[in-house]
Formats: structure tokens, sequence, C-alpha cells
């Protein structure tokens, strides 16, 4: 494992991370044609929840992961791989090295 060569403003990686997750969350009900209600009848999130999620407001826990990717008609494994896809995307290599699947 590569060690972090600069110190990395972890509450900056935070929020940009979960800004990611929540932009994927929206983008795949949308793409879908479904209503943050239509979630929420699968998820049993309320719609203020799933709002929540999807302005980044929340983040989602890792239990929520499979319940909202049902909710999508997505398998789990996928749909936290495009996940972490969507984490990752702008990290710099050189912060973090290539450890991460996929890399």
């Amino acid at each position: 494992m590569d060690v972090i060569r600069e110190q990395v403003d972890t509450r900056l990686l935070y929020k940009s991370r979960q800004a990611a997750i929540a932009h994927l969350l929206k983008r795949l009900r949308e793409e879908r044609d479904l209503k943050q209600t239509d979630i929420g009848q699968v998820t049993g999130f309320s719609q203020s929840a799933i709002s929540k999620l999807e302005s980044g407001e929340r983040s989602i826990k890792f239990v929520e992961v499979d319940m909202y990717a049902r909710a999508l008609g997505l398998e789990v494994g996928p749909f936290a791989k495009a996940m972490f896809e969507t984490m990752w995307q702008d990290d710099d290599p050189a912060l973090f090295g290539t450890g991460r699947p996929g890399a």
C-alpha cells in the first residue's frame, strides 16, 4: 500500500465523495423515471430522507445501499461498484496510489 504523500483534508474529501454519491443516486433514479416516493415505497425511506440523500445533506449508510439498489432495479454489486467509481473519479493518484480496486 502506498504511503500518503501529503496531508489529506478528510472533511473536504468526505464532502466531495458524499456529493458525488448524492448526484449518482439522483441520476440513477431519474434515468429510470422514478420519483422519490417510488424509491420510498420499496425502501421504506420517507420522501424527505431520499431528498436529503440526493442533495448530499445526509449520507447513505452501508446497510441502506442494498435497499436503494433494489429500488432502482439494480444488483447491489454493480450499484456499489458505481458508487465507488463515482467517489474515486477525482482522486489524485499521487495521494492515494493505485491500491484501489479497478485502478
